[in-house]
């Protein structure tokens, strides 16, 4: 259970930054861009970081409230996240930041790639675009909303007092837009997967696996992924949504998983090291035996993975790395602690910019 709450926790504080690939001019070199979160001024705030030019980390946010959960569009123009505004205190839940606080008030917010034009769009929790870019569904109150980026249309998408969204886990839209996954408790508080109809309809429920985290589309919409916790039952579970069921790939206690760009393989951090594998669970291959591995994130070109590292259990962070999705060439790539939930920009083509 311990590692089940971490897995959760990483879904709520850590999975959450994205990063943007910017294209200057057509003469100029384009660099890969992390965005990821830091503590080091005393709240966490969002960085970028170019990965191969030698240029220092940009603070994107800075509020003395805490900046956490963000999210790129697909477009890579924009981050939405939540800002929590929080007090010291003892540690209650799923849902809170480090160091121990007890989160108060979370309000969503929506920003440009380079910080401006901020500003506040609902109250809400972990969230996740829409594919086009318009809308954001988000968890709040146990129940599942979607809202126009811009602040309007706000509408209840899962509201059924026996299907409660689980607070450490962020929706998962569909790639085409039709349907939204999410990690649900019923009655009998198991938490299991759920689909449901972007507009609201046709709300089904996908596993009967118990404990389920971190639901992931692959990136054609045609698979799910999901980590199972469940009294020492664990592994890496992949479900066709129209078909089902799910099956187990892998079960080396995973806490945290993404897919490659192409689909063919997923990468996910274990009890001690980070693997991937293919979706039909061949082809497994450890990267690195490094324990207290927490986020993984896939460069959008599908050579690189850049995750976070934590000196001893989640609220240790200790610093980001990157290593080539073969397994060689790791690099410590940020150095202050606290600097934590690593993803990669979508690269957005030039004839976009």
């Amino acid at each position: 259970m311990h590692n089940l709450r971490r897995c959760c926790m990483a879904a709520l504080i850590a999975t959450w930054f994205a990063a943007a690939a910017y294209t200057q001019d057509s003469s100029e070199a384009q660099f890969d861009t992390i965005l990821f979160r830091s503590w080091r001024d005393g709240e966490y705030s969002l960085y970028l970081r170019e990965v191969d030019a030698a240029t220092p980390d940009v603070k994107i946010s800075d509020d003395a409230s805490s900046d956490l959960g963000a999210v790129w569009s697909s477009d890579g123009r924009r981050i939405a996240f939540v800002r929590a505004t929080y007090f010291t205190g003892d540690l209650i839940g799923d849902v809170v930041p480090t160091p121990p606080a007890l989160a108060s008030i979370c309000i969503i917010h929506v920003m440009d790639a380079d910080g401006s034009n901020l500003r506040a769009v609902t109250r809400g929790g972990r969230l996740c675009w829409s594919p086009d870019g318009t809308r954001l569904a988000f968890n709040h109150n146990r129940r599942i909303q979607a809202i126009n980026a811009d602040g309007t249309g706000l509408t209840r998408v899962v509201d059924d007092p026996d299907v409660r969204p689980h607070v450490g886990n962020a929706p998962a839209w569909c790639p085409d837009g039709s349907t939204i996954a999410f990690a649900a408790e019923d009655k009998e508080k198991e938490t299991d997967l759920y689909l449901v109809n972007a507009d609201g309809t046709n709300l089904r429920r996908l596993t009967n696996l118990g404990c389920v985290s971190c639901p992931t589309w692959s990136p054609d919409g045609a698979t799910i992924a999901l980590i199972k916790w469940l009294h020492g039952v664990t592994g890496i579970y992949v479900i066709d949504p129209d078909a089902g069921p799910a099956e187990c790939i892998a079960n080396l206690k995973p806490i945290w998983l993404d897919w490659s760009p192409d689909g063919t393989k997923i990468a996910f951090s274990a009890s001690d090291g980070l693997y991937t594998v293919r979706p039909d669970g061949t082809d497994l291959v450890k990267l690195l035996d490094k324990r207290e591995i927490c986020t993984v994130d896939w460069s959008p070109d599908g050579k690189r993975i850049a995750f976070d590292v934590a000196k001893e259990g989640l609220f240790d962070v200790e610093s980001i790395y990157i290593i080539n999705a073969d397994g060689t060439d790791l690099i410590k790539l940020t150095h202050s602690n606290l600097d934590a939930s690593p993803q990669w920009a979508p690269r957005v083509p030039e004839a976009d910019n």
